[in-house]
């Protein structure tokens, strides 16, 4: 079980959604990590990395594993979107075990690829949460399409536009988000891309410019924490 301790003396509480923790999120957990009055929280899958890292020995874990694998009589351009469903169930699961016992984060930050974002806002509605955007696929000229000797049919195309159905859904929850280059920021559907900064990389070992830029996002509460952007 997971053990939160009271709120006495914690200066941020972070979260971090990841199934295979820490993942792209490394350098912002140790950003987290270097004050030591922030409580920071990471949920994430039995394999994660992060879970046996002595490096993150002052994470708080909450494992999941979804309660069962997408049924065989599923669909199949849709078995990708119901593996999505099931990481949201199981994170949401340990987000509610988090709540009930007292934890509500300053921040969050998750991978909106596997579903682990979907649910979130059932949790915590008004918590301020960052999504990475690592990949929305295309049937033509990204993963698809590129190999003249392999091109994609109707049916690839219409597999590949399913399957991003997790990553729209998470994308109209999240307050901002963040993918590593121009490129892949640029297959994102345009509606999303102000949301979306590319500079993965230099904002996130250098964490400042960051939240200066979040900072320009309005949220719906009033609570978020000015601390970060100091």
């Amino acid at each position: 079980m997971l053990s939160i301790g009271t709120d006495k003396g914690v200066l941020l509480n972070v979260l971090f959604i990841h199934q295979n923790f820490p993942g792209q999120f490394r350098h912002l957990v140790n950003h987290f990590l270097s004050s030591p009055g922030n409580r920071v929280v990471g949920i994430c899958q039995p394999q994660a990395p992060g879970i046996r890292d002595k490096q993150f020995a002052h994470v708080l874990k909450g494992v999941y594993k979804p309660h069962r694998k997408p049924a065989k009589s599923t669909h199949p351009y849709l078995r990708n979107v119901e593996s999505g469903v099931l990481n949201g169930q199981g994170v949401a699961r340990r987000l509610l075990d988090l709540k009930k016992k007292g934890f509500r984060p300053d921040i969050a930050f998750a991978h909106i690829g596997w579903g682990e974002a979907l649910y979130f806002r059932d949790v915590y509605p008004d918590v301020p949460l960052v999504g990475y955007c690592e990949f929305y696929y295309h049937g033509d000229g990204a993963d698809l399409g590129f190999d003249p000797e392999f091109p994609a049919d109707l049916d690839d195309r219409m597999r590949i536009r399913t399957w991003n159905m997790t990553q729209l859904a998470s994308l109209a929850s999240v307050n901002a988000a963040v993918s590593p280059t121009k490129w892949q920021r640029s297959l994102y559907p345009e509606e999303f891309r102000e949301k979306i900064q590319e500079r993965w990389s230099s904002s996130f070992r250098q964490p400042t410019g960051f939240f200066k830029w979040f900072g320009r996002f309005k949220f719906h509460t009033a609570s978020f924490s000015g601390s970060l952007l100091k």
